[in-house]
């Protein structure tokens, strides 16, 4: 069955198409019932290849070095074998690969905007892709890298003398997920819309404040937490609540991360609003 099917007070929007990413694995990847994460053997010789959504990690171990090469290559043997980041680490024989939610506030759209009424509720769901934390285990473990897995644009959240700098994401938010929108780069994130504000609300942009939410896996999937978002008006912001548990969508649930920050109670932040792109902004 597929989550997020119409419920009461959820009327009103329409479900679309979210952008599909190709996640098959590369050629010799690694990729286990839980999906690329965790703590993995380099095996002597050809070494492994971890292949996330759209990335693949080739890890070796050659001359007392740790060696990592990132490629968009499907095919790991397609590869160029140059641009290799190598440490010096005698006693590494293991790497450890995490997902983390990106560093910033994420603004997304729903894949079609819709008007949530006065004192209705809609619950959508945003795939939301991860950041790759790759480290390397010995006696002791050592932090290696942190990338995304898509590039994500700058943007600015807010008016021109408050708001922030925060990642616009080529991702949509919709109104039912399924077990074809499981892809092992991107975590599917429950929002619960409230709209109490004595007004109707234009869904149009919604920014995600991930660094509140925990990151869980439910066989192949990631998972965070529900976040309910209360709008009582522009002026007053909208009210923020992260459930700190698993959502419901998710099956024998196992926590990989917990939140970067922890939320201060009855935090309030601009969640619903027009936005500015800037091209090349900061490089």
């Amino acid at each position: 069955m597929r989550t997020g099917e119409r419920r009461g007070g959820d009327r009103g929007a329409r479900e679309g198409t979210p952008d599909a990413v190709d996640a098959r694995p590369a050629d010799g990847a690694t990729r286990g019932p839980a999906g690329p994460w965790g703590t993995h053997e380099v095996p002597p010789g050809d070494g492994l290849t971890l292949a996330v959504g759209p990335l693949a990690l080739r890890v070796r171990l050659v001359d007392e070095e740790l060696r990592v090469l990132v490629s968009h290559e499907r095919d790991p043997a397609e590869a160029a074998d140059t641009g290799w980041t190598r440490w010096a680490a005698a006693d590494v024989d293991r790497v450890t690969l995490s997902p983390l939610f990106p560093d910033r506030t994420l603004v997304v759209e729903p894949e079609d905007p819709f008007w949530l009424l006065d004192g209705a509720e809609a619950r959508i769901y945003l795939r939301v892709p991860v950041w790759l934390h790759l480290e390397g285990v010995g006696r002791e473990r050592h932090d290696l890298l942190r990338m995304p897995t898509i590039d994500a644009s700058d943007t600015w959240w807010g008016t021109p003398e408050e708001g922030e700098l925060c990642y616009w994401l080529p991702t949509r938010a919709r109104r039912s997920v399924g077990p074809e929108h499981v892809e092992p780069h991107l975590v599917l994130c429950p929002l619960q819309l409230v709209n109490r504000s004595g007004d109707s609300l234009h869904v149009e942009k919604i920014a995600l404040r991930a660094a509140y939410l925990s990151l869980y896996r439910s066989g192949a999937a990631l998972w965070s937490d529900a976040t309910r978002v209360l709008y009582t008006g522009e002026a007053e912001g909208s009210r923020l609540e992260m459930a700190g548990r698993p959502p419901r969508e998710a099956e024998d649930p196992e926590l990989l991360a917990p939140p970067a920050e922890l939320m201060a109670r009855g935090f309030r932040a601009r969640t619903f609003r027009r936005f500015r792109s800037f091209t090349g902004l900061f490089g």
